[in-house]
């Protein structure tokens, strides 16, 4: 994610000048909130510390790209100033911080703001606002689904849906004996994961003999009686997701070593045994 982070800023500062001139090509004065002669303000909210604060990486990475527009005479003229806070991947801090990029700020949109309940629990109030919210950085169907309703917000990632029928069109083909136990994260994330895995799937649900839940922020959880030695799992935890840690919970429950898919923001989505899912932690 962080290597597509600067091509994102990059695509991000076209259409966002484009928009705050109004398609023109020349530097103008001030068009709109935001925006004058010189600049565009643009804001973000995204974890920095938490369980979740590896997501950081990706904000960073887009200052450092807008940095490097800026120290070359901006766009148009225009120097992009990014304000990022930290929401600690926390709604209930999305809300408050956003209202204050909007309302104190005055910040021309949204930019790249993370997380699936985070930036549903402020899109309503953008769009009330008519404050863009430009490529929300979550592949829950609801951001391209539902434009038509939301014509302010933009969505940009591949559907977890999407990517859950992936993994599951991979279990048909290379795990057709499996049993599958899922542990999702307890929001509209996990569970857009899991229907996408079940959808998949189709007829061969039953492959699923358990499936739980848990927040981010409380990852401990007791085992299953069906304890299936093939678990997969949604995450936006370094620290929840580690393959390591998953594998010796799953031994300990089952006596077995189950083969693991992992999806994190930090790690490519892969299946491997405990072992190699281990060694991949320590590289």
């Amino acid at each position: 994610m962080g290597r597509i982070a600067p091509r994102l800023a990059a695509v991000a500062a076209f259409m966002v000048t484009l928009a705050a001139c109004g398609g023109g090509t020349g530097s103008s004065a001030q068009t709109d909130v935001g925006v004058t002669s010189t600049s565009i303000l643009l804001g973000n909210t995204i974890a920095q510390s938490g369980a979740a604060a590896a997501y950081g990486t990706i904000g960073n990475a887009e200052l450092a790209y807008f940095t490097y527009i800026n120290s070359q005479g901006g766009v148009n003229g225009r120097k992009i100033n990014f304000k990022i806070l930290d929401d600690a991947y926390n709604p209930a801090q999305t809300v408050p911080l956003t209202k204050q990029l909007v309302e104190q700020d005055q910040v021309f949109a949204m930019f790249s703001g993370l997380g699936t309940q985070a930036q549903t629990s402020v899109r309503e109030y953008l769009n009330a606002k008519k404050v863009p919210q430009l490529f929300v950085a979550t592949g829950a169907t609801t951001f391209n689904k539902d434009f038509g309703s939301n014509q302010w917000t933009l969505g940009w990632q591949p559907p977890y849906q999407g990517e859950a029928h992936i993994y599951a069109k991979d279990v048909l083909a290379n795990h057709a004996n499996a049993k599958i136990g899922v542990l999702y994260q307890n929001d509209d994330y996990g569970q857009d994961y899991l229907k996408g895995l079940k959808d998949g799937l189709g007829d061969k649900t039953s492959m699923i003999v358990g499936s739980e839940s848990y927040d981010v922020t409380a990852p401990r959880r007791s085992c299953r009686s069906s304890s299936p030695p093939e678990p997969t799992r949604s995450s936006s935890s370094r620290r929840l997701d580690s393959p390591s840690n998953r594998s010796s919970r799953s031994r300990s429950c089952t006596g077995s070593r189950p083969s693991i898919s992992t999806r994190s923001p930090t790690r490519r989505s892969t299946w491997a045994s405990p072992r190699r899912a281990a060694r991949r932690t320590r590289t």
